[in-house]
């Protein structure tokens, strides 16, 4: 098991939680069977690239009203959850162990894509 744990790491076929929000839609669709290039799934992909952006900076401009909510929302129990201690991850930063994936991870767990 910690040799294909290994291996899977050393591929990058997991769920990084650091990665962007479009790469973690491409693999949920590909998991799923859907083709992420689908003219459908490129636009929901967008949606969700857009709202990851207006958590990420805080201008939710552009966003539908329902959206701006949401992104707020995120947004500030993100900087509470910073403020009570906990491990936030930082977008486009991926973990250099096993061990720091699964502290980053945390209670959401880790899991792997099968290409």
């Amino acid at each position: 098991m910690q040799r294909l744990r290994a291996d899977v790491f050393a591929r990058g076929e997991y769920v990084d939680p650091c990665g962007g929000m479009g790469d973690r839609l491409r693999q949920m669709y590909r998991r799923f069977g859907e083709d992420p290039d689908s003219p459908a799934a490129r636009r929901r992909i967008g949606d969700g690239r857009r709202l990851q952006r207006a958590i990420d900076t805080g201008d939710v401009s552009g966003l539908p009203s329902g959206e701006r909510d949401v992104a707020r929302r995120i947004r500030e129990f993100g900087r509470i959850a910073r403020l009570m201690g906990a491990n936030v991850p930082t977008p486009g930063r991926r973990p250099g162990s096993i061990e720091e994936l699964l502290e980053l991870a945390e209670e959401s767990g880790t899991h792997f894509f099968r290409p």
